[in-house]
């Protein structure tokens, strides 16, 4: 492994420390400390999409610095913003409008950081490796949460209010701090295409070219009808899963009466079995393509929120543990591939392209945000039974989500990538060779040369 790897995935685990608080119930539990409503808690649970819109502008300042890593490390000290809210908590102002700017400024910042790292992951990260690389780098990432959420779930618990919030958004910091200092020592390098236009990067753009142009460059992916597919996939998806996202870990709190320890367990749990799937999903990747992968994870989180329309009493316990377990196999399939399929589908998958694609998506996120939490606020009071179990209305919600999720999987069925094994086939590949059988490789089995 070359240094630059060893360098990224390094930044990837000190970064963690501070991305666990962005999402699922760790971010739920400071959104309600600052009062966020079921309205206010949707909204803002989308912002790592929704900002993404922003990734428009990022190409020609990408293309324009001459120091990526140190352009990555400025977006990435931006989430500092998070300590105005925390310090004004202690202070005695807790306000829930300064928590939602503080935190849209830190994610449009993410936002930019984000398609720096990933055109340099392109550049640093040979394409027949891309799938080890990033199973090992996210197998470590999950590490690190499987260390850091029970004892932030711990402290919140445990820590009076509101220094349980300062203590772990300042664990949060030093996690960023840590990622900053070990980027600092990459060795980048930028390819230049022979097909790139005089005086012209891989990016698309030129030093000197009016904003207008260069934005129109931006846009210049979507003439691919491949692209289109692709893009219209990853916006319904993100729409999808936006609608509901928000909304587990506060049936979990509000409506089950579980605790934040025991919320911490459950993502610690789910990721124990991450660690493993990372792994074996990008050997899997490598070998017969990342879109068979994607197709695999997408189908299992489809099936997640099904399971939430049951999860009340009597039957949370055994649901929970089924949910731990399909979480970690699908969410890393899913996890994983979404950042090398749109490698795989493209010769010069360059920075317009991974722009374009994520505002995309961080649009279909804002409107699902936008349902999810005008559907949480009329449905959060409903209460009956059905079949014996006690149900709320946001299980209602959970069951039109899982329903969302499958027509979103039936478009991403339609992108083409160059290599695709069906999903029933790799699966019934994995499991001959996981019980130590002598399985036909699966691209032997049934290979489309491209879907």
């Amino acid at each position: 492994m070359e240094k630059n790897e060893r360098i990224l995935i390094l930044e990837g685990a000190a970064s963690s420390a501070y991305l666990i608080l962005t999402q699922g119930a760790l971010f739920t539990a400071v959104a309600v400390f600052f009062g966020l409503d079921a309205w206010w808690l949707g909204v803002a649970a989308a912002f790592p999409m929704v900002f993404q819109m922003v990734q428009v502008l990022a190409p020609p300042l990408v293309a324009r610095s001459p120091d990526r890593p140190g352009l990555l490390n400025l977006f990435n000290a931006l989430r500092a913003v998070w300590l105005v809210p925390v310090a004004a908590a202690l202070l005695g102002y807790r306000s829930a409008a300064l928590f939602i700017v503080a935190f849209g400024l830190s994610q449009a910042a993410n936002a930019f950081a984000g398609n720096v790292w990933q055109i340099m992951c392109r550049d640093l990260v040979g394409p027949e490796r891309r799938g080890s690389f990033f199973g090992r780098r996210n197998a470590v990432l999950a590490v690190v949460t499987v260390l850091a959420v029970p004892l932030y779930s711990w402290i919140m618990d445990a820590v009076a209010e509101p220094w349980n919030v300062a203590l772990i958004v300042s664990l949060g910091m030093a996690g960023t701090a840590a990622a900053i200092a070990v980027t600092t020592g990459i060795r980048d390098r930028r390819p230049q295409p022979a097909d790139a236009a005089v005086g012209e990067t891989a990016d698309g753009t030129a030093p000197g070219r009016p904003l207008r142009q260069a934005l129109a460059s931006v846009m210049a992916p979507a003439a691919d009808p491949g692209y289109r597919r692709l893009a219209a996939a990853f916006f319904s998806w993100n729409l999808a899963v936006q609608v509901a996202a928000p909304f587990f870990s506060y049936h979990q709190v509000k409506n089950l009466g579980l605790s934040w320890t025991l919320l911490g367990f459950t993502v610690t749990a789910a990721n124990l079995v991450v660690m493993v799937c990372y792994r074996l999903w990008g050997r899997v990747a490598d070998r017969t393509g990342h879109k068979s992968v994607l197709m695999v994870g997408l189908s299992v989180a489809t099936m997640l929120p099904a399971l939430w329309v049951f999860m009340g009493e009597p039957l949370w316990p055994v649901l929970l543990g089924v949910d731990v377990i399909l979480s970690g196999v699908g969410w890393a399939a899913v996890n994983l591939t979404m950042l090398t399929l749109p490698m795989e589908t493209s010769e010069r998958a360059d920075s317009r392209y991974f722009a374009l694609l994520n505002a995309l998506g961080g649009l279909g996120g804002l409107l699902g945000s936008l349902a999810g939490g005008a559907a949480a606020s009329a449905l959060q009071g409903l209460r009956f039974s059905f079949l014996g179990v006690d149900m709320h209305g946001l299980q209602l919600l959970f069951g039109a989500d899982s329903l969302l999720r499958l027509a979103a999987v039936l478009m991403f069925a339609r992108v083409r990538a160059r290599r695709y094994v069906r999903p029933v086939t790799l699966v019934m590949n994995l499991l001959a060779v996981l019980a130590r059988r002598a399985p036909l490789r699966a691209v032997e089995m049934d290979d489309e040369g491209g879907s």
